[in-house]
């Protein structure tokens, strides 16, 4: 889904939902996947910050959990410490 950023989100999203252990380290990928196609729909607000869609912050969070030293942790932490909270 390479390029549409909703049909990611939602391949990503139904990765997820096939695996029934939801706190398989392995879905960590999907839910930053996941997170990386939710966050097109961000917008900043007038300090700055992103403004996450929920889904979006919770996928971040979610990969953070799973793999807190995985290859994107630094990038998704950077992401969350700029959202407006």
């Amino acid at each position: 889904q390479e390029g549409n950023a909703t049909a990611q989100a939602a391949a990503a999203d139904d990765a997820i939902k096939a695996d029934p252990n939801p706190n398989d380290p392995n879905l960590a990928i999907l839910y930053y996947v996941k997170g990386q196609g939710l966050i097109m729909n961000a917008t900043v607000d007038a300090k700055g910050h992103y403004v996450l869609p929920p889904d979006c912050m919770a996928a971040y969070k979610k990969y953070l959990e799973l793999a807190p030293k995985g290859q994107f942790a630094a990038d998704v932490t950077g992401i969350l410490q700029q959202a407006a909270k």
